[in-house]
């Protein structure tokens, strides 16, 4: 039996057609959101200014989705954390190209280069390209699974020492 991807404990990780070729890349957490809605947790840039966004957004209904991935659970052995916490961890990371992305000649800041530090980058490029091409062609198309290689919570929210 296959594990729920959008259950409302779940961190999911979402990419979206942009329909240039590239995508729009967030963290959501199902159920959390305005009206059973997921909360997006996302960077954008309106007006050129980048700032953290943590608006409601419909995983189910959305046209230019391409794929969601389960990367981890609010839940862990000790507690389970709240939408405000995970919200508030993911507000802190600074807006702007880390000096290791900087080196590698990533020069402009994206929300691809702000999501990057979950380490799902090529498992979320795998599963969207080819949902992305059906998008193009006028059906909508979006894979969710529950990752095979992410341990997100596990670095975000280590256990407690005592």
């Amino acid at each position: 039996m296959s594990e729920p991807v959008l259950d409302n404990e779940a961190i999911v990780a979402a990419l979206f057609t942009r329909l240039d070729g590239t995508f729009h890349w967030m963290l959501a957490l199902p159920g959390a959101g305005l009206n059973g809605n997921a909360m997006r947790l996302h960077v954008i840039n309106p007006e050129q200014i980048w700032q953290f966004d943590d608006s409601s957004q419909d995983l189910m209904h959305s046209h230019r989705l391409c794929t969601v991935v389960k990367i981890g659970s609010r839940r862990t052995r000790e507690q389970t954390f709240t939408p405000a916490e995970v919200r508030n961890l993911l507000a802190m990371i600074e807006l702007a190209t880390p000096v290791f992305e900087l080196a590698r000649g990533v020069q402009n800041f994206t929300c691809r280069v702000w999501f990057r530090q979950a380490d799902l980058e090529d498992e979320l490029l795998r599963l969207a390209t080819p949902n992305a091409q059906r998008v193009f062609g006028g059906t909508p198309s979006c894979t969710y699974q529950a990752s095979k290689t992410c341990s997100w919570t596990n670095k975000r929210f280590p256990s407690p020492t005592i």
